[in-house]
């Protein structure tokens, strides 16, 4: 038996990014890390899956010579020297073979891999056989890549439509800590949201616009070998058992492993009815796609666009004005009392 990796204290973020045209979702997301992790080490991690392989560039440039700049104007009494200095960015799939926009400027793929250097035309899980498109097999593709470049002892996986909402949020290592669950995620989806599900509950899986667990429990699933035995496609993550990172779930349930499931408002018809959106701290239109908050011990720590990518541009411009105004305020932080002020 090999001896455990020793990794440093902190946590790295992992944050694919899925396209150039949702670009300013990356900038928000970063800044709601720094804003309410500001206490906690860590490592910000952008893989970049492109169509042209100068937006790796882009996203680098952004980072090394505007990013500062555009914090001075969130921040604007705050001090901004370092922050870019703990922020790296990954180049991640050619997916220019497989990337359909439309005319409203929704971005969506097509079902089949084409990315040069990673499996060619999947199209259906190993496990389960369900369907998925070809934009989730490069989001845990580019995770894999990006989880080679960290190095501290918790990985917090994060989706780019998303910010975290208050200082509250470091409360997950904290649960983390207890040694108790083996991951966590942001919502539950059941198994009949998959065409080969079922109708039970429990036959689904954990979603992954969060998805935060001990790096070595990584490190426990590469020593499984499955790649090699034909079980999985790829690892750690893979589409091979419902959805994105659904083999997380799917290795959960086969070691006996408990995980926790945040508390959420996401809607759809298939879970009961619900009075969580009244909670909402950013007034986002639902729009096609549902947003979903989070929380934790009763205080809210995060929010999703839900599936920004696929609504149209309109959209992200919402986006940005609500987040960023919410980011430019005081809401999030405990007062002197530990109190906060969602207002």
């Amino acid at each position: 038996m090999t001896d455990k990796k020793k990794y440093k204290q902190g946590i790295d973020f992992v944050i694919p990014a899925y396209d150039i045209r949702t670009f300013d979702y990356i900038k928000v997301c970063v800044a709601s890390i720094q804003k309410f992790w500001k206490d906690y080490p860590y490592t910000i991690h952008i893989v970049v899956n492109y169509e042209n392989i100068e937006e790796v560039d882009q996203y680098r440039d952004y980072f090394q010579k505007q990013y500062l700049s555009d914090l001075k104007t969130l921040w604007p009494h705050k001090t901004i020297e370092h922050e870019n200095e703990c922020i790296r960015v990954i180049e991640g799939v050619d997916q220019s073979e497989s990337i359909r926009v439309s005319r409203a400027g929704g971005i969506t793929q097509r079902v089949g891999t084409t990315a040069p250097g990673f499996p060619l035309g999947i199209t259906k899980g190993k496990i389960d056989g369900n369907g998925v498109a070809a934009g989730s097999w490069y989001g845990a593709f580019a995770f894999n890549k990006a989880l080679k470049e960290c190095d501290r002892e918790y990985v917090c996986a994060i989706h780019e439509g998303s910010i975290f909402l208050s200082d509250h949020a470091p409360n997950l290592i904290k649960i983390m800590e207890k040694g108790y669950y083996k991951f966590i995620s942001n919502r539950w989806c059941p198994g009949r949201v998959f065409r080969v599900g079922g109708n039970n509950w429990d036959d689904g899986m954990a979603r992954c616009m969060i998805f935060l667990c001990k790096r070595e429990l990584y490190d426990e699933i590469e020593a499984q070998n499955y790649v090699e035995k034909g079980i999985w496609t790829t690892s750690p993550w893979n589409c091979d058992y419902r959805d994105m990172t659904g083999n997380m779930t799917w290795y959960a349930k086969q070691k006996g492993y408990p995980f926790l499931i945040l508390d959420n408002s996401f809607e759809d018809k298939y879970r009961s009815k619900h009075e969580y959106k009244k909670q909402h701290v950013l007034n986002i239109k639902t729009g096609r796609h549902d947003t979903e908050q989070a929380w934790v011990n009763g205080i809210p720590i995060w929010f999703h666009h839900g599936r920004g990518g696929y609504r149209p541009t309109n959209s992200l411009n919402e986006w940005l004005e609500k987040t960023t105004e919410y980011l430019k305020s005081n809401k999030g932080i405990r007062d002197e009392r530990g109190r906060y002020n969602f207002g």
